[in-house]
């Protein structure tokens, strides 16, 4: 995901945030990733959106919560930057 840097899956904290996305993606019917960059191996850096009972995925890319900095404010990722993280 553009922006943020998440805990690797085989730790607690990985597992975490793994389950953050979970519980904010399954109670929606819709939601919308747009992905305006590529990284240095050329890989898709997401942008996530969700907006409960929106069924217009420009409305929801709009108005939607930001998914990205959810998880940095819930503690779940950091903002990324070239330094190591202390996960």
């Amino acid at each position: 995901m553009r922006g943020i840097d998440c805990p690797e899956m085989n730790t607690v904290a990985g597992w975490l945030a793994r389950l953050f996305l979970v519980e904010t993606l399954s109670p929606v019917a819709r939601f919308v990733v747009t992905t305006p960059d590529v990284d240095l191996y050329d890989r898709y850096l997401a942008d996530v959106f969700v907006l409960d009972r929106e069924t217009d995925p420009r409305v929801t890319a709009m108005d939607g919560v930001f998914v990205n900095r959810e998880m940095i404010g819930e503690g779940v990722a950091r903002v990324w930057t070239d330094e190591k993280p202390e996960f």
